[in-house]
Formats: C-alpha cells, structure tokens, sequence
C-alpha cells in the first residue's frame, strides 16, 4: 500500500511541476493528454517494465522467482502488443495513452499467478486478454465522455 500511496503523490507532484496551467486548461474539451504528459507517462512506463518483474516476483525464491519474473516479462508485452494492434484497428493509427493504461493491467492481471503458470503461451494469453480488455475500455469510455 505504501508503493501506491507513494506513486499517487508523486503523480500529484508531477502534474503540479510541469506546467500547471496547461494541464488544468484543457482547449479541446477531453480528457486528452498533451506531448508533455504522454512524454512522462512514457517515462513511468519504462520504469514499470523495469521494475513491475521484481514487484510481482520479490515474495518468491528459486526458480518460482525466476519463473514469475519471466512471466510477468511475457504479460507486460503482450498487453503493449495488443493494445497497439486495437488502437490501430479501431483508431486506424497508434494511440500513445491506450498503450499506457494497458501496460499497466498487464502487470496487474499476472501478478497473483505469476509464479503459477509454466508455459508461456498461457502468460501471453493473460496478456492479451488484459491489453484487450483495457484497449477497448479506454477507447469506448473516452469516446462516450
């Protein structure tokens, strides 16, 4: 819990830093992220291929840890893969923020099992269930706001 309570607060110190202004005074009306926010979630989104492995895996021993963090590798991509592969179907091109909140419910949707699944087939499927569930979420739920 002190994990995200510390990157709540970081996000929140973050917006505050880099130009308020622009961040509360949307032009367009939406809930769109300009090239500076896109810029640093990207750079969070590298630290969560990083780090996301060792967080689902750092309980584990053996070759249970090495194992989860594979896993979690497998989920992580395929999630960017397939969020990707939506954006561009529905969209008809790539969309930065759906490859961002996607990667996220990758590594969310194998952490309790990381360990658990021996094949990675299985893995990759958790990920693309996941990249797709979030890819069309984030795309019907901004599209109705």
């Amino acid at each position: 819990m002190g994990i995200h309570t510390f990157g709540a607060f970081f996000g929140l110190a973050a917006c505050f830093f880099y130009k308020p202004k622009v961040g509360i005074e949307n032009a367009e009306g939406r809930c769109g992220g300009g090239y500076n926010s896109q810029t640093l979630a990207m750079i969070g989104t590298l630290f969560l291929f990083m780090f996301w492995p060792s967080f689902n895996s750092a309980m584990l021993t053996g070759y249970l840890q090495q194992r989860g963090v594979i896993n979690t590798y497998i989920a992580i991509s395929a999630s960017c893969l397939t969020s990707c592969f939506i954006a561009t179907i529905v969209k008809g091109k790539f969309d930065m923020e759906i490859m961002l909140n996607s990667t996220l419910a990758g590594g969310v949707a194998i952490g309790s099992c990381c360990d658990m699944i021996t094949f990675g087939v299985y893995s990759f499927l958790i990920g693309m269930i996941a990249g797709t569930i979030s890819a069309l979420g984030y795309l019907y739920a901004n599209a109705s706001a």
